[in-house]
């Protein structure tokens, strides 16, 4: 299976579990903007790279990354000016997303344990 099909699997099942919670702000990988999916793709690649890394670390490497790309900490996701309200410690995220991240960690253990 292919990195970027992984990297699509994940998101979307994690694009579901967050819907559970009342979360509708992903978009679906079909209309994600490129950031999004390159964020997932990377995700995937760390993961598989490092598959006993937890997802802590990931959410930290992810918050470099978004970082580096110009991201600041708001309160509101505004993509067009680079504000993401995730870009906080993992323990301080809402549960919600870290067990987003536990997933897609598994989904990721999951499908490459198929390739």
């Amino acid at each position: 299976m292919e990195i970027e099909e992984i990297a699509r699997i994940a998101y979307e099942i994690n694009i579901a579990l967050l819907k559970s919670y009342g979360d509708r702000s992903q978009p679906p990988w079909e209309i994600a903007p490129q950031w999004l999916k390159d964020s997932a793709i990377s995700g995937v690649k760390f993961h598989l790279a490092n598959p006993d890394a937890s997802p802590s670390y990931s959410h930290e490497l992810w918050v470099e990354e978004l970082t580096a790309a110009g991201w600041v900490y708001g309160p509101i996701q505004v993509n067009s000016i680079k504000v993401h309200p995730l870009l906080i410690p993992f323990d301080e995220t809402p549960q919600s997303h870290r067990t987003k991240d536990w997933v897609f960690r598994q989904v990721v253990r999951s499908l490459s344990a198929k390739c």
